[in-house]
């Protein structure tokens, strides 16, 4: 269970891999009890996959139980303990609390070049992750120095088209771009896409933001041209996740809306298309929400309610392909008709 929530993961389908992770940890607590360390390593994998689907309140407590577990298990200055840390560090970070984020990844960063050693790849993602809270801070002189120190331990011991390799030029190309020396950036921007595209897929949410990433830093250089190229791309990618996000809770389909709403790319594209483009994506996710409240209500009060629920979501999975194709509005509007008969 365990494997197939890391495949799904790898994939960048976190949705699919939370109910495998969820039956895995219930296993783990059940057979080794609910202290045990392995049950620990079962809680950080699902608050993990929280994160990645932007469910901080469901991932920050469980990282907060994992952390406590391993600490009485380990000791504080052990690997395992490293991991908690670094994962309760990047939770921080992403609600904006940087004064709680920064010392927890100053002190993974310690852990693990005292018992991994200074040139060992996870030292180096240890690296990564301080950098990234240094330029947030507005330091991007001090990430960009670790940065280039993480990037020659990953060359030495992963090699040069290893998917880390391209989360660190990814870092390092950020802030070449936003400190203006976008000739720098460019090259760097296009490096970590290309590993990303062959180790990952061209649909990766990773591949996306590197896809984003290049339309935007091209625009910013004057190249409108190969900035609509990436945009198109882009979008092809961000259209492919959009198909799962109906799998995920309500809080998720809201957030992601917000966060991946392509209003940048109305620079790109024409005002008709971006405007069609952004609507499209509000429908989806906001026709997704009330559909699943008629359901419940439905579901509560009849025993057909779950035959109806399993035939919308498979009509909602076939509403959400059809989208941003402006060629299929008749069946879209087929599809809409048949999920408002069975509410």
């Amino acid at each position: 269970l365990n494997n197939l929530a890391q495949l799904y993961s790898a994939m960048g389908d976190y949705a699919k891999a939370v109910p495998f992770q969820e039956r895995a940890l219930k296993i783990q607590e059940k057979a080794l009890g609910p202290d045990h360390p392995d049950t620990a390593m079962s809680i950080n994998n699902l608050a993990s996959l929280y994160y990645s689907m932007q469910d901080i309140e469901k991932a920050l407590p469980l990282l907060k139980r994992a952390l406590a577990i391993q600490e009485k298990a380990y000791g504080s200055q052990h690997p395992d303990t490293a991991t908690s840390l670094n994962n309760l560090a990047k939770v921080y970070s992403s609600m904006g609390d940087y004064g709680k984020a920064l010392p927890l990844s100053e002190r993974v960063l310690s852990i693990n070049e005292e018992r991994l050693g200074p040139e060992h790849p996870t030292t180096a993602a240890s690296l990564n992750n301080l950098a990234q809270h240094y330029f947030i801070k507005g330091k991007p002189t001090k990430a960009l120095q670790l940065y280039e120190r993480a990037l020659a331990i990953q060359e030495k011991a992963l090699g040069p088209d290893h998917p880390d390799m391209a989360l660190t030029f990814n870092g390092i190309a950020v802030i070449y771009s936003v400190t203006g020396e976008h000739a720098k950036a460019s090259p760097i921007f296009e490096n970590a896409l290309a590993i990303h595209e062959k180790s990952l897929g061209p649909e990766h949410p990773y591949t996306a933001t590197g896809l984003g990433n290049l339309a935007d830093l091209k625009y910013q250089m004057g190249d409108h041209l190969g900035a609509r190229a990436y945009a198109a791309r882009h979008i092809t990618a961000k259209q492919s996740e959009l198909q799962t996000i109906l799998a995920h809770d309500e809080g998720t389909r809201l957030s992601w809306q917000s966060v991946n709403q392509p209003f940048w790319l109305a620079c790109l594209l024409e005002p008709d298309a971006i405007a069609d483009l952004v609507l499209r994506m509000k429908g989806v996710v906001l026709d997704s929400l009330v559909e699943d409240r008629s359901i419940a209500l439905a579901a509560q009060s009849s025993s057909e309610g779950v035959e109806s629920l399993k035939k919308i979501s498979q009509l909602q999975a076939r509403l959400s392909k059809l989208a941003f194709d402006p060629g299929q509005e008749e069946e879209v509007s087929r599809l809409k008709g048949e999920i408002s008969q069975l509410q």
